[in-house]
């Protein structure tokens, strides 16, 4: 299963983005983090290691292999960590999909249970294969689950004018042979016959699909799939918050 989720050693895997989790999420005695798109859970793992003073960390996957797997090694062995089975499609992993142990939830069930719970939340590798039909709409069913004031940081690939030149010049990693461009040059499909396998959105549609979904951008980490040979992350990172005085926007 590590190699559905981007191969590579998984504990370094963990390590690396938890990392950069830290750097921009404060964590403190008494948090509840949600890790949204948990797969196999390495960066839960490598979180609960670094910060045992966390009250809670919730996973959340489509994949009920995954979740179940996060359950076994994970959940038995820290308390404070539980995995949820979330009731939703996505053409990039339905071939990794299989009989769930437990019926799965529905986003309208899970909020239920989560709305205004936690304190901050992360998405890593997860709207990099997100349709534009569904990103606000997934981007504000997170921000429902988020306290008023919480953080979510999320990666996503932002086509800039720096990371068009790449794109155009062959430079980027992975390098494309074609470029396929979608809605007025404001999507990027990296490869049309696994549609969902590596999206890019420009960088002023992305922060829009954040303030429609109720959120507050905060900030932005490029990373290196630009290779500039010089950003520690590989995929961009985009910081944003829910408002203090106001819901997410229905």
């Amino acid at each position: 299963m590590n190699d559905w989720v981007g191969g590579a050693d998984p504990e370094l895997a963990g390590d690396f983005s938890a990392e950069i989790l830290l750097s921009h999420i404060p964590v403190a005695t008494g948090t509840r983090l949600l890790d949204f798109g948990c797969g196999i859970g390495r960066v839960a793992l490598s979180v609960l290691r670094r910060k045992p003073e966390l009250t809670a960390l919730t996973g959340i996957d489509i994949v009920p292999r995954m979740v179940t797997f996060c359950r076994d090694k994970i959940g038995e062995n820290f308390a404070n960590a539980n995995f949820e089975l979330l009731s939703d499609k996505n053409d990039h992993y339905e071939r990794y999909e299989r009989s769930a142990s437990d019926s799965p939830r529905s986003r309208e069930d899970l909020g239920a249970t989560y709305a205004g719970t936690f304190d901050g939340a992360y998405a890593f590798s997860v709207f990099t294969h997100i349709d534009i039909d569904d990103f606000v709409s997934l981007l504000r069913f997170v921000g429902t689950l988020l306290k008023p004031g919480g953080y979510f940081l999320f990666t996503a690939f932002a086509l800039t004018p720096f990371s068009r030149s790449q794109l155009a010049s062959g430079r980027t990693n992975p390098v494309f042979k074609k470029l396929h461009f979608e809605q007025n040059n404001s999507v990027f499909i990296g490869a049309p016959k696994d549609r969902l396998a590596f999206i890019a959105y420009d960088l002023n549609r992305i922060e829009a699909m954040i303030w429609e979904a109720g959120l507050i951008p905060t900030g932005i980490e490029y990373g290196q799939w630009r290779s500039d040979q010089m950003s520690r992350t590989y995929q961009d990172v985009f910081v944003c918050r829910r408002p203090l005085d106001a819901s997410p926007r229905a």
